[in-house]
């Protein structure tokens, strides 16, 4: 027998020694532990510890280690190994395991949008390191190349035939050590018994810490009371006597960080979950503290030209060029910056610096005792790096079992805590990861953890995905807890789609949760239907300010007239300043002109000659503005055959964000037109494929149809054509961030 089936066997076995109290037919569910063959052989009494672990939590183990090739090759393994019986729930990758790059596909993130242009950015730069090829045995995938520098990491382009929405099989996670030397072995060997121990400890939900970092929200305090709520809709026992749930934000204290830090290692924490902007390498907490007094402002601005004149001198440019630009703007006095260069000053400003933020260097003199640590920040989770901020809280000297973070950028306060109530009822929070469509989230650390359930329902994972009970789950809705009642509507409209749409609308109408009625809103935009549209009008008076803020959003991308003069009301009236913006961004985008005409009508409602005049001031120049930008930049470049062929293509990816609903007819004459750069017709398809709400998204979709019937087709014109036309007919991979 081949030693690769020797050891899937011999780790059976120590899994059903792990649990001879239970009946073996208990085991309904497979989990993998995959390691490369290197790690595995210097950390399998740590992996056989941490195995035996996982299988007496019910678990059946297989483990296999092997020097994989390349992501293809694992990919089959996996693929072949869930369908086996048990049927695999989840997979966790130790050590160097191969990085699928993913390139092609940034509709399947919340926000990473770059150009791909290898002539102008690095490949490592412009791909997405996702696991969702390993665990979305659905997606199709063409290989593009090995990366030449790093060899862990294989490029793969997301095919036009592949479909365009992740649906994960299974739950997966990695176990990578913030570490590029042999260290890297003792990190993974320490962690994998320290969790094998955990494991064993049942751990109940009790105390929950959240921060809210600057700039999230926008600085709106209305979002973030309405998150506050959200939560205790979720985690009610913890807002009881009993529980214990913590909620700072930025602006509390200029010495956060420490309280901060002194929280993160006192006893008992379960569960910590950071709001804020992120790096590979940093959190960013504070920014710096609100100037009150004049003197202040007077040092916060001297405080900004010396380290301007720092990163001119680091960038290698004229320093006296600097100062002019600043003195000739502003009339600031030379004197303003004096001691850019200063010892003293430039350690005192580095101290100023180093308090308003968490770097890797702050956590490893930590001992953090949250067992799950939700990072809701860009770039914490970029595990192709040698050093991240998600590894070094897994691997640190405390309590961490997992870690849930981004590996590139995301798009934030967006119902970031979706399904997180379903912790309370033991879900894996592989499990939990599922249920959530994104290239870009990653579990490090033990994806199979949970927290044990408070009550008589215990989630289990099989019935989670298939939904079998529909008599179960419509009892959920009308008995069940908001976690439950929210988790209840997704699976069923899952599973019956537009035949549950009345339910939906009635969800939506009576049920006190906000969660609930969320997803019910989630759920309706995923079917894109008329009663969706209907919906949006009341949904944007919902007290729920992120159900408002979304509904906004999404009216503004049906490209509908129609909801103009309810979009102005609330652009001048909401008190979301987060709403007032979603709303001018959709006023803007389905016409100018008519914003800007119904905007004034709203301001004769308010009797304040000066408010007046301030407001329709900023509404005539903001409008007038967007106007000229889409007619005589953006489309005149598009279409303006005496443009560089860079600029044209330019100008219909800026598109892609700003989606005018008056540049669909102009995008779609450009497609048609043979005699276009086929390189300019490719890139303006994509560009379409962002317009998956826009009501003209039909004769978007006959255009495409008829593109594809042209013959000797250029193969990149092919793929984006035949790509957009699939987007469009599936919809948005997550219609909340679409």
């Amino acid at each position: 027998m081949p030693r690769f089936f020797r050891v899937i066997f011999s780790f059976i076995l120590i899994s059903l020694i792990g649990i001879d109290s239970l009946r073996a037919e208990r085991l309904e569910s497979a989990f993998a532990i995959i390691v490369d063959s290197s790690t595995y052989a210097r950390t399998r009494q740590a992996v056989d510890l941490y195995a035996k672990a996982v299988g007496e939590d019910g678990l059946f183990v297989y483990v296999l280690h092997k020097e994989w090739k390349n992501p293809d090759e694992l990919r089959e393994k996996i693929i072949e190994l869930s369908k086996q019986n048990p049927p695999l729930e989840g997979i966790v990758l130790i050590g160097d395991i191969p990085v699928a790059m993913i390139r092609n596909a940034q509709h399947l993130t919340s926000a990473f949008k770059i150009n791909q242009d290898a002539s102008r950015f690095k490949w490592k730069k412009t791909s997405v390191p996702s696991d969702r090829f390993y665990d979305d045995f659905d997606l199709k995938f063409r290989f593009i190349k090995r990366d030449s520098l790093n060899p862990a990491l294989f490029y793969y382009a997301l095919r036009a035939d592949s479909p365009q929405k992740i649906h994960s099989d299974i739950y997966s996670a990695r176990i990578k050590a913030p570490a590029n030397s042999d260290s890297k072995y003792e990190l993974i060997d320490r962690y994998l018994r320290r969790i094998a121990s955990q494991k064993r400890m049942q751990t109940v939900l009790r105390t929950v810490l959240v921060f809210s970092g600057h700039g999230y929200h926008s600085e709106s305090l209305d979002a973030w009371s309405s998150e506050i709520l959200s939560y205790r809709e979720q985690f009610p026992r913890l807002f009881s006597s009993s529980g214990h749930f913590l909620f700072y934000n930025h602006r509390m204290d200029p010495n956060l960080k420490y309280l901060l830090i002194y929280e993160l290692e006192k006893e008992p924490l379960d569960l910590a979950i950071f709001h804020a902007h992120g790096a590979p390498n940093k959190q960013y907490l504070l920014g710096m503290e609100p100037s009150r007094t004049l003197r202040q402002n007077v040092e916060a601005i001297k405080l900004f030209l010396r380290g301007k004149l720092r990163k001119a001198k680091r960038q290698k440019k004229s320093l006296e060029q600097v100062r002019k630009k600043y003195e000739k703007e502003y009339g600031f006095a030379p004197s303003w910056f004096t001691g850019a260069f200063s010892d003293s000053l430039e350690q005192k400003d580095s101290l100023l610096y180093a308090a308003q933020d968490m770097y890797i260097s702050d956590i490893r003199r930590m001992k953090p005792q949250a067992k799950l640590i939700y990072f809701d920040e860009c770039f914490n989770g970029a595990f192709i790096d040698s050093s991240y901020i998600a590894g070094a809280y897994v691997f640190g000297s405390g309590k961490v079992v997992a870690a849930i973070a981004n590996s590139v950028n995301v798009l934030q306060d967006i119902w970031a805590d979706r399904h997180l109530g379903l912790l309370n009822h033991g879900l894996r929070i592989g499990a939990w990861l599922q249920l959530q469509n994104s290239l870009e989230k990653h579990i490090i650390g033990d994806p199979t953890f949970h927290f044990i359930s408070v009550d008589s329902i215990h989630l289990d994972h099989r019935f989670l995905l298939q939904a079998k009970d529909k008599k179960l789950l419509k009892k959920w809705i009308e008995q069940g807890d908001a976690s439950l009642r929210t988790l209840a509507v997704s699976l069923l409209c899952k599973d019956n789609k537009i035949n549950f749409e009345k339910e939906l609308i009635a969800l939506y109408k009576k049920d006190p949760s906000f969660n609930v009625r969320l997803m019910s809103l989630k759920c309706l935009a995923d079917l894109r239907s008329e009663a969706f549209e209907a919906l949006l009008p009341i949904a944007a008076k919902d007290p729920s300010e992120l159900i408002r803020r979304v509904a906004t959003h999404l009216m503004g991308d049906t490209g509908r007239k129609k909801f103009i003069p309810l979009l102005a009301h609330l652009r001048i009236f909401d008190i979301s300043e987060r709403v007032r913006f979603n709303a001018d961004r959709a006023l803007e985008i389905i016409d100018p002109s008519l914003a800007k005409k119904y905007c004034l009508e709203e301001l004769d409602k308010i009797h304040d000659p000066y408010y007046i005049k301030k407001v329709s001031g900023l509404i005539r120049h903001s409008f007038k503005h967007d106007s000229l930008w889409l007619h005589n930049e953006l489309l005149r470049r598009l279409t303006d055959h005496s443009v560089p062929l860079k600029k044209r293509i330019g100008a219909v990816r800026t598109l892609r964000t700003y989606r005018f609903q008056q540049a669909v007819p102009v995008m779609i004459k450009v497609i048609l037109n043979k005699k276009e750069n086929p390189f300019l017709r490719a890139a303006t398809a994509e560009a379409l494929g962002w317009y998956g709400f826009n009501y003209r998204r039909v004769h978007i979709i006959s255009a495409c149809e008829e593109i594809l019937k042209e013959d000797h087709l250029p193969e990149n014109l092919k793929d984006s054509v035949l790509m957009t036309k699939n987007r469009l007919i599936s919809g948005a991979n997550d219609a909340l961030a679409p």
